[in-house]
């Protein structure tokens, strides 16, 4: 025996077709799923957005862009070494320092007046950049034998690089001599020409800067 369907019958079996179609009413994260658990697309291809989708919903597989990575940040170069300054050349020049001390007849010890004189030398080869020879050399008048008056100039001469050295001048750049009666600078015939023949000269050679 058929039955026959009522008109009230047939919305309910529209209802139980689309039920079963394959889009569900399923929601994921703003989106409609089908019943594969995939979105849901519409006959453009666009996934179906359901009433509670936001921005945040978005995702790739429904178009959305991907992330493009950050770029690297980069180093920013060091800055190069400050260039020091070229130094100028010391401009040297060569000196010669002449000194001179006296002594009494027939001595050859330095009394106070001759220190002095030697100190004030001395200060003077502060001044110097370098100091390559001090050479002192001893004299005498012509009164007494030329043996004995050679050796009282050496003594003189001595006597000067002693007083030199115990103010700390380098013994090494020192050298001595004595030239007895040979070389005199005034006339042994009188005291006053004598007087300036008992010497001991001193000849400092070295180099200045400029």
């Amino acid at each position: 025996m058929k039955t026959k369907l009522s008109s009230k019958t047939i919305p309910l079996l529209t209802l139980a077709v689309l039920a079963g179609s394959p889009a569900s009413n399923a929601l994921a994260g703003g989106y409609v799923l089908a019943s594969d658990g995939s979105n849901a697309r519409d006959s453009f291809g666009n996934c179906i957005k359901n009433s509670s989708w936001t921005k945040d919903d978005w995702t790739e597989a429904c178009g959305k862009p991907a992330a493009k990575p950050k770029p690297k940040p980069v180093a920013k170069p060091a800055e190069p070494a400050p260039v020091p300054p070229t130094p100028t050349k010391p401009v040297i020049e060569t000196v010669t320092l002449d000194g001179m001390t006296f002594f009494d007849f027939d001595r050859a010890d330095l009394d106070a007046e001759d220190q002095a004189a030697l100190d004030a030398i001395i200060e003077q080869l502060k001044t110097f950049a370098t100091v390559n020879e001090i050479k002192i050399t001893g004299h005498t008048d012509s009164i007494g034998t030329r043996e004995y008056n050679q050796k009282l100039s050496e003594k003189r001469a001595e006597a000067v690089a002693s007083h030199l050295i115990s103010r700390g001048v380098n013994p090494a750049l020192i050298s001595t001599a004595g030239a007895g009666e040979d070389q005199p600078i005034a006339d042994n015939s009188t005291a006053e020409g004598r007087a300036k023949n008992r010497r001991a000269v001193i000849d400092i050679h070295g180099t200045k800067t400029k």
